[in-house]
């Protein structure tokens, strides 16, 4: 589907040139339905789950409330944002080593 834009020109330049209209409103509905279907399951999950009753707090519970969830979000912030960047961080100076026409 790379390139398919329902745009036809039959004669070289814009002359003539015309869209479908098959392929523009057809377009429009994938885009809209893969847009809203996940967020009405989204909310018929969250619909579904909303009666259900709340469990007490536990010795395994980890509460919201207290520094060590703090300290935990933190880390968990840094350590996935440091694994998103360090791979392109140390890969950007080897594909500028192995490609010296592209980045002149």
């Amino acid at each position: 589907m790379a390139g398919y834009t329902g745009f036809i020109q039959p004669n070289p330049g814009n002359v003539g040139s015309h869209g479908i209209a098959f392929a523009d409103i057809a377009g429009g509905v994938v885009m809209t339905l893969g847009r809203f279907v996940p967020i009405l399951f989204v909310l018929a999950l969250a619909g579904s789950l909303a009666p259900g009753r709340v469990t007490p707090a536990g010795l395994g519970t980890l509460r919201t409330d207290t520094p060590t969830f703090v300290f935990l979000l933190i880390g968990f912030v840094i350590v996935f944002a440091l694994l998103n960047f360090l791979a392109a961080l140390f890969l950007g100076p080897l594909d500028q080593a192995l490609t010296p026409h592209l980045y002149p």
